[in-house]
């Protein structure tokens, strides 16, 4: 049996994982941690591979994204490259908020976007059936909807606040109002130039230890 799973040639064992191991929910697609016929493996907590969520291991997907893309299966590859962007939380500056939570900050802080940087630039291996297709799953909407919703909550929040200052202006005191305003200022002034001028400069440019040596 796990002679089977073994390719013999670029792309050959994509048919036999996609039996066994591919699955689609009205969430969620990808690969599977162990094959569909053994029991009890849809929700626990595995040493090497960590959560298995629905059977989906989010680790081992995130490398899929590079085994589908190597051999041609740009179908899998779109629908999990999708949900893996989604649950990387991509900055406006260009970094991914995500991975930054998975690296150790004082280590490696650059290490979970140097290895999403690899799995999704790995290109077809040469004589591969290259085939494209695929969907959005559902959790990508579900995650736009978490990443707007807060956005809009933020921006309905300040809109009432205000809406409520100027009908009850008299009676409301603001301690310290220009210092506040001031305050403001700075950080709304950076996002504009953020969001209008694309990314920013990497805090690694600034870093002591990414310096030049000589």
């Amino acid at each position: 049996m796990r002679r089977s799973f073994i390719p013999t040639k670029p792309g050959s064992g994509m048919p036999s994982n996609e039996k066994y191991f591919w699955q689609e929910r009205l969430l969620g697609a990808g690969f599977r941690e162990y094959p569909k016929d053994i029991p009890h493996r849809d929700w626990f907590f595995d040493i090497d591979a960590g959560p298995i969520i629905d059977g989906y291991s989010p680790a081992g997907n995130a490398y899929a994204v590079a085994a589908c893309k190597v051999n041609g299966r740009f179908d899998h590859a779109y629908m999990i490259t999708a949900q893996v962007l989604a649950a990387c939380w991509p900055l406006p500056d260009g970094s991914l908020l995500g991975t930054r939570f998975l690296s150790s900050d004082e280590h490696a802080p650059y290490l979970g976007e140097a290895n999403m940087l690899f799995l999704l630039t790995r290109t077809p291996v040469p004589g591969v059936e290259i085939r494209t297709g695929g969907h959005l799953p559902g959790l990508v909407y579900l995650t736009f909807l978490f990443y707007f919703g807060i956005g809009a909550g933020l921006i309905f929040s300040a809109i009432r606040g205000l809406w409520r200052w100027r009908r009850d202006r008299a009676r409301i005191s603001v301690p310290a109002e220009r210092l506040q305003f001031g305050l403001w200022v700075d950080p709304a002034g950076r996002g504009v130039r953020v969001s209008s001028g694309g990314q920013s400069t990497p805090r690694g440019f600034h870093d002591p230890a990414c310096a030049d040596p000589a």
